[in-house]
């Protein structure tokens, strides 16, 4: 009988310690992700704000133009925007 108590014994701590590994081994991998997801976050807000300033300087740039000629030519040199009916060409 004690015999039987003492592999029961073993068993039941061989299942709870195999538990515990997995469940550390898993753990890790989420605190690996979850740093990976903070760290990539931080880097889309700070693209964020460059690209919102660079916007505000556009729009500043496009406010204070005094003739549609330039409008013309910022929407077209930086924003890469076309008149309707017009066809781009790209140069490889």
């Amino acid at each position: 009988m004690r015999k039987q108590k003492s592999k029961q014994s073993i068993i039941v701590a061989a299942v709870i310690i195999t538990g515990l590994i997995f469940a550390t081994l898993w753990l890790r991998q989420t605190l690996a992700n979850v740093q990976k997801a903070n760290a990539d976050g931080v880097q889309i807000a700070a693209k964020l704000e460059t690209l919102k300033a660079d916007n505000a300087a556009l729009r500043a740039q496009i406010d204070s133009a005094e003739d549609i000629a330039t409008i013309e030519t910022i929407a077209r040199e930086r924003l890469g925007l076309i008149l309707p009916g017009e066809i781009v060409f790209k140069e490889k």
